[in-house]
């Protein structure tokens, strides 16, 4: 473990050959991220690259850790500077999320829908896909319902019906 410019950073030690001794036993392409990235991956390559969609982010909320999301985009998993891209949970909006009260589906609604509204003004993805562990109809509407009306407050954003 090192500390680098006040983060802490974890090195973990993979041998030379894991990716290789995968690619020619299988003899496909392997590649090595995290679950949301491989999750996200997987949805882009399985249900919207023949739908000619460009972009799509990937979030998770599942109650015991922070949340997170896979970005990817034109088909490749996007993480840029030490493959911290996706870490949003980081982002200064004011909500503890080890703290929120996931039975309280406004509460709920609002924190993620909060956090759809952020990243659709940054990456303006094609597409969400909201995993968790939490999920039912009542939250996609409500979520989808909060990121909207957010993104309506801010001018010069034009929102489809």
């Amino acid at each position: 473990m090192i500390i680098i410019d006040g983060f802490i950073v974890v090195i973990i030690q993979i041998p030379y050959n894991f990716l290789n001794h995968y690619k020619e036993r299988y003899k496909v392409t392997v590649i090595f991220v995290n679950d949301i990235n491989a999750a996200v991956n997987g949805y882009y390559h399985n249900k919207l690259k023949n739908n000619k969609i460009e972009s799509v982010v990937g979030i998770v909320f599942d109650r015991v850790h922070l949340p997170c999301a896979g970005i990817v985009i034109k088909g490749e998993i996007y993480t840029e500077k030490s493959n911290f891209a996706g870490e949003v949970a980081y982002m200064p909006i004011g909500i503890d999320w080890l703290k929120l009260n996931y039975h309280d589906n406004e509460q709920v609604c609002k924190s993620i829908g909060k956090r759809i509204s952020i990243i659709s003004c940054v990456l303006a993805p094609r597409s969400f896909v909201v995993y968790g562990d939490f999920s039912e109809e009542d939250y996609e509407l409500g979520m989808i319902k909060i990121a909207l009306e957010a993104l309506k407050t801010i001018e010069g954003i034009f929102v489809n019906k």
